[in-house]
């Protein structure tokens, strides 16, 4: 018998309102109470509860079985969908109900002692399922399940595990699943997230392991690399192995760079459109809507000559604009600061970085001078606060910055 629904999905991710009253379901943390997932041996109904021990209490019934859960799986981000393990060690079927309407929407047999990894899409109706015979995809709406990748490799022992994809990534805003599958560990496949189809390859010539991929922020760029030993840090890499990394336009189809090994760091500024790497002695910038034809970079950024700037880190502000944080050193025990215009090379001027509140130093009584408070900070630094009553002045330090303001005055440096 299918029950009427009582829950209602709410605008904002993460909540919805069952009878009047609204709840979360994903994170621990909110500002209503959190549902869990149980199977009440007693009654023998799957529920949805809040609290813990004897503080439970039940929200909603989903459905009447003898069968147990053995293991909560996932909520969908909208908390209309959640998924579990249903049965024992041993025989489990993965099931998922819509809590809405209060009843079973899939079932995903045979996955044993081991539960299927399932892994919703940021937008809820579309959900990865790792299995024994293989990756699907499922499309809430149209209750379809496409089978994308057939390869499997399951492990058992303290943490077992079923893998069909080394590694994926779900595209919102072009509707796509990036995947590396097991069996197809030399490229990234793109699907269609909502048909199944394979629409696109990204791979790299002689690959010296399992690939792995990194987009650009806007998505237009892909870039393709394989290594023994790797590290995704989202907007660089950084491979310990020698590795072939290609940079592929994801509009044209066509790769536009082909890396040799090495190339340790690199970035995309935010709308793809250039692409930087660190080296000991500066930058390297390619312009990607306009490359030479080859891997030679667009021009090479000099910052410095004598090695002060090998220790540093880059970002980019803008889309023409990247910041250089240089660490202190023994010659130069101050951390700089500079930015640089992408398109020219050209050097924009240092920044002093604001303060955080939390990291200045406690106040500091101080003497008054004749013009105002003045004196040395520990390191030599001179300091000069101007204030209409010298008595009343503290002293707030952080790094080179120094900040005066008078007891008991709000406010910030």
């Amino acid at each position: 018998m299918t029950l009427p629904p009582i829950a209602e999905q709410v605008k904002q991710d993460g909540y919805i309102t069952i009878a009047g009253t609204l709840y979360h379901c994903n994170g621990y943390t909110g500002n209503a109470p959190y549902l869990y997932l149980r199977y009440d041996s007693v009654s023998k109904q799957v529920v949805l509860q809040t609290g813990w021990s004897n503080d439970r209490n039940t929200v909603l019934v989903l459905e009447q079985t003898d069968i147990p859960i053995w293991k909560q799986n996932s909520w969908s981000p909208d908390c209309r969908y959640i998924s579990a393990a249903l049965g024992d060690k041993h025989h489990t079927d993965t099931v998922v109900w819509d809590v809405v309407m209060r009843r079973r929407v899939a079932v995903f047999p045979d996955a044993h002692e081991i539960p299927h990894p399932f892994v919703w899409s940021p937008y809820s109706g579309l959900a990865l399922i790792q299995t024994r015979s293989g990756g699907y995809l499922w499309n809430v709406a149209t209750d379809t399940k496409m089978l994308l990748h057939d390869g499997v490799i399951t492990r058992s022992g303290y943490s077992p595990q079923v893998t069909n994809f080394y590694e994926f990534k779900w595209d919102e805003k072009r509707g796509q699943l990036l995947a590396v599958g097991v069996n197809t560990r030399d490229r990234v496949t793109a699907y269609d997230a909502h048909m199944g189809q394979q629409i696109a390859f990204y791979s790299v010539p002689q690959p010296t392991g399992i690939v792995s991929f990194y987009l650009s922020p806007d998505g237009s760029k892909i870039n393709v690399y394989s290594g023994r030993y790797y590290y995704d840090y989202s907007l660089s890499i950084f491979s310990k192995q020698e590795s072939n990394q290609v940079i592929w336009d994801r509009d044209r189809g066509t790769p536009l760079l082909h890396f040799k090994p090495p190339h340790p760091y690199i970035q995309f500024s935010p709308d793809g459109h250039y692409l930087a790497e660190k080296t000991k002695g500066g930058l390297l910038v390619w312009d990607l809507t306009h490359p030479n034809g080859d891997s030679s970079p667009s021009y090479r950024l000099t910052l410095s000559n004598d090695g002060t700037y090998n220790a540093y880190f880059f970002s980019f502000v803008d889309n023409t604009t990247f910041e250089v944080t240089v660490d202190p050193t023994a010659d130069n025990p101050h951390k700089l600061v500079t930015r640089w215009d992408i398109v020219s090379g050209a050097f924009l001027g240092k920044v002093i970085p604001a303060a955080p509140a939390s990291n200045w130093s406690a106040p500091q009584s101080t003497s008054p001078g004749v013009s105002g408070i003045a004196g040395q900070l520990g390191d030599g630094i001179p300091f000069n606060c101007q204030s209409g009553d010298e008595r009343s002045n503290l002293l707030l330090r952080y790094e080179t910055v120094v900040c005066c303001l008078s007891i008991g005055q709000a406010g910030s440096c």
